[in-house]
């Protein structure tokens, strides 16, 4: 019978957790909507309304499950989030930009840094960041030093964890992804873009 296919047990579990989040975001819709009233004057979105995607678990849907993720199918994520974007887009967009970044470095960190970052019995990390080669890298025993200015990153306000680009001094240049601990970057507060609110303003 289908039901005993290892493939139909998983899309059944992935059905009744897309189910389980949407129903959740449903009940946290007027936290969600009031958050991005909030984003506008903050500029990022609020620490209440971000940790509470953490509490739901909002951000590993693109985590593998043996690193603490509960991984969904491209079209149950894209359920999920299209629920969420209903409530508001700036929420949606954070939540969308957490599970991209997040899963980004499950999927390429090798096993020593996958270890660093996704420590078992820890809370789960948030990982965004900017993977194009803005920085230098100088090689030393072990790894490289990083040092450069990087673009804006969606979630840096939240984030545990930050992916950036860097290609190697010398005749090396080969461009390399690292990931760092947030306490171990500047944060330059100059993004005021033209154009990009977190609601829509009225028509008049």
């Amino acid at each position: 019978m289908s039901e005993d296919r290892p493939d139909a047990q998983d899309d059944a579990g992935d059905h009744a957790l897309r189910t389980e989040l949407i129903e959740g975001i449903r009940r946290h819709r007027l936290e969600f909507e009031n958050a991005g009233e909030s984003s506008e004057r903050l500029r990022a979105l609020p620490p209440e309304a971000a940790l509470t995607l953490r509490r739901m678990g909002l951000f590993w849907l693109k985590t593998p499950g043996e690193l603490g993720g509960t991984p969904l199918t491209p079209l149950e994520f894209c359920d999920v989030m299209e629920e969420l974007g209903y409530a508001d887009s700036s929420t949606a967009w954070l939540a969308m930009v957490g599970n991209g970044g997040t899963g980004t470095a499950a999927g390429w960190l090798p096993g020593a840094g996958v270890r660093q970052v996704f420590v078992p019995g820890a809370p789960r990390p948030l990982v965004v960041g900017v993977p194009r080669a803005a920085g230098r890298g100088r090689p030393v025993p072990g790894g490289y030093v990083v040092s450069g200015r990087w673009a804006f990153a969606s979630g840096i306000a939240h984030a545990d964890w930050l992916i950036a680009g860097f290609r190697v001094a010398g005749p090396d240049g080969r461009a390399l992804v690292g990931v760092v601990p947030v306490r171990d970057v500047q944060v330059v507060d100059t993004w005021r873009v033209g154009g990009c609110r977190a609601r829509a303003a009225p028509v008049s």
